[in-house]
């Protein structure tokens, strides 16, 4: 009988490689963000090929999906990431976090073989990325654009989301309501556009006529990198034995571009307007759940350690204890600790803010550079636009295609959630369980 510790010691050992999706998604970011974005696709393509029993389940495919239409963007494969996001869009499933309870939110808060959800950020993103890479493409498919931003319009309607998270997006609504203009669909216009509480830099400049000698360049740039989970772990020691909690925590990235502004023909033309940001509406969406999220991953902790102490139990079957049943729960704890790693798993190849900028320029070739301003100030290499009368031009700056990151910078350090507030009542509801 003194053989099963050991048997589950080796259990453990195999169990390592339950990583979190923070752990597999790292190989692909590395080539996204050292301006090489092929590379990524051609690396997220190969997961697709190896299947179930590649770096990431079947269940996570739909995600993987979001982070390939993200590299295609940013490396010009506008139609091609257009069409990612479309299946995507098809087979996404919404997790409400605010309409769920505590015990429901477990069951999809660990990586345990459960089909990723798209949060309320994520769903309302794949929406605005599509239209967007419609606007993009050589001929903008402006019929498709106006089917994602009518996509768009239902979600809101649908989901019935509180006012804060719908109207903070501003750009996704003025997005929508720039494609529905563009497209002719004039009495659809104001649905979006009354609800953009900002500047909405996507109207028309006020005393510019439309004309046949002039067209429109709407020019956009998503800037910074959004927050990231990764996981972290809190031990708990109990009789000895060192427990684990397993949380997803939210991780800041260093942003090295925060603003921008766009010079035609050499000449100041504007600044693009701060919109959307991506990163704050996930740290506001995240410091709400963190209850939850924390009352969840303490519940799948107490099971834990029930289970084991009961292996424990079992194996003195009445008898005196000794230091080999000790061995037993603590490699029970460490293998069903391994087995269920927190749910890591989000859309990680997407900015911290989106800014735009409308123009309205004479029919003709111009030469369009894009300065970003942060850590520090890059001129990107100008572009020339041929702008038609009737037909919207569309620059998309993101990630690697413009080099708007020469290196990856450290993340910012994990928080230690130690400090949350309740976080060692964990340990006393252990204490208690694990003594019934």
């Amino acid at each position: 009988m003194r053989i099963f510790p050991l048997v589950l010691v080796g259990l453990c050992s195999l169990s390592m490689g339950c990583r979190s999706y923070d752990h597999h998604i790292r190989s692909i970011q590395e080539p996204f963000y050292s301006n090489d974005p092929d590379k990524a696709a051609e690396l997220i393509e190969k997961e697709f090929e190896a299947g179930f029993w590649g770096s990431f389940s079947e269940d996570e495919h739909d995600l993987l999906r979001l982070e390939l239409a993200s590299a295609l963007q940013a490396a010009g494969h506008y139609k091609r990431a257009a069409e990612e996001l479309a299946t995507a869009d098809e087979n996404l499933e919404f997790l409400d976090y605010q309409a769920t309870t505590a015990a429901d939110l477990g069951e999809f808060l660990f990586a345990s073989g459960s089909v990723w959800r798209a949060s309320t950020a994520e769903r309302v993103l794949v929406n605005t990325e599509a239209m967007l890479n419609r606007l993009c493409q050589d001929t903008p498919n402006l019929s498709d654009a106006m089917v994602e931003a009518r996509r768009f319009g239902i979600l809101i309607d649908q989901q019935g989301l509180p006012e804060d998270e719908v109207y903070a997006n501003d750009f996704a609504m003025a997005l929508a309501g720039f494609c529905m203009e563009q497209g002719g669909r004039l009495s659809e216009v104001n649905d979006y556009w009354r609800d953009v509480e900002g500047v909405n830099p996507m109207r028309r400049p006020d005393g510019v006529e439309t004309s046949d000698d002039t067209g429109t360049l709407l020019v956009v740039a998503q800037l910074g990198k959004a927050p990231i989970r990764r996981e972290v772990r809190i031990v708990f020691p109990v009789d000895g034995i060192p427990y684990q909690m397993r949380i997803p925590v939210l991780v800041e990235r260093h942003d090295t571009f925060r603003s921008a502004r766009v010079l035609v023909d050499g000449k100041p033309a504007g600044e693009l307007q701060p919109m959307f940001d991506l990163g704050q509406h996930l740290e506001a969406q995240y410091d709400r759940d963190k209850g939850k999220i924390l009352a969840a991953a303490a519940t799948q902790l107490v099971a834990r350690s029930l289970v084991a102490r009961s292996a424990r139990l079992a194996a003195q079957g009445g008898g005196d204890d000794s230091g080999w049943t000790w061995l037993l729960e603590l490699a029970t704890n460490l293998f069903l600790t391994e087995l269920q790693p927190p749910d890591t798993r989000g859309w990680s190849l997407v900015p911290q803010r989106f800014h735009a900028l409308r123009l309205e320029l004479p029919v003709g070739d111009h030469d369009v550079t894009i300065v970003l301003e942060g850590d520090r100030t890059k001129n990107l290499k100008p572009r020339t636009v041929n702008i038609t009368s009737g037909v919207p031009r569309t620059l998309n700056v993101t990630s690697d295609k413009y080099r708007t990151w020469s290196s990856t910078p450290p993340d910012v350090p994990i928080p230690d959630v130690t400090q949350w507030q309740n976080a060692a009542m964990a340990a006393s509801i252990i204490r208690a369980a694990t003594h019934h």
